[in-house]
């Protein structure tokens, strides 16, 4: 993050972090470990080492992207953000046509799909709005973002759990996006058509640089209506065609 970077370098006794970002691709994915049963009458514990390789398979896939970025990280909850660069105080800018963020709102979604082959049962959720990204904390800071996408992520995530709508295995996929992110990834998406089920549309989305390059890419079969979930209104994503990412 780069306004993150120059306040590290600078004087932070004195000047605080705070920044407004009015288009930041927001992901929330909340984890749910797979239990471990423990033979005899004990009760079923959640197993560290999935949640552990969920982590590790979030922090490969960021390693290979260009606009996307881990802004918190702490137990089961997840927060990926982008792009930090300020694209937005441009002269005539528009969301529709911002490539960078069309490019983070791609990668959430290719990170969620390939979240899919750990294993472990995931609610994820992607906004796109304002932000505001400062640091916080007394002895020990942190960086996070704060704002109606976060919020909006967040109670998605909540209610895909409470439900048990979660994906799990290599070709489930049950994630929520807005309309916003629809919009945005028609920027770099191809081949959209409609799909077998009633009521939904294929999307094909680009690896990108996820995967090391331009190959490639998932196919999502996304809601064409929107629903509420967690009291926002959403499309649904199911099926990603998670074959194609190999």
């Amino acid at each position: 993050i780069p306004s993150l970077r120059t306040w590290l370098g600078g004087d932070r006794q004195s000047i605080a972090h705070l920044e407004e970002m009015p288009a930041v691709v927001v992901c929330t994915i909340r984890i749910r470990p797979r239990e471990q049963q423990h033979s005899g009458d004990a009760a079923p514990i959640e197993s560290d080492a999935t949640l552990a390789e969920a982590h590790a398979a979030v922090d490969a896939l960021l390693d290979r992207c260009t606009a996307l970025r881990k802004v918190h990280a702490l137990g089961e909850r997840v927060v990926l953000g982008g792009p930090f660069a300020k694209t937005a105080t441009r002269r005539g800018y528009t969301l529709a046509g911002d490539y960078e963020v069309s490019t983070a709102a791609a990668e959430a979604v290719l990170i969620i799909a390939t979240l899919t082959r750990v294993g472990a049962p995931f609610a994820a959720a992607v906004d796109i709005g304002p932000v505001v990204g400062a640091v916080v904390g007394t002895e020990r800071l942190t960086y996070d973002l704060f704002g109606a996408p976060v919020r909006t992520t967040d109670a998605v995530c909540a209610d895909l759990l409470r439900c048990d709508n979660m994906s799990s295995g290599a070709d489930a996929l049950d994630v929520a996006v807005t309309s916003t992110v629809v919009q945005s990834l028609s920027l770099v998406a191809t081949n959209s058509e409609p799909a077998r089920a009633r009521g939904t549309r294929s999307l094909f989305v680009p690896r990108l640089r996820v995967a090391g390059n331009q190959e490639g890419g998932v196919r999502l079969v996304v809601g064409e209506a929107e629903t509420v979930i967690g009291g926002v209104h959403a499309h649904r994503v199911y099926g990603a065609a998670s074959a194609e990412l190999r």
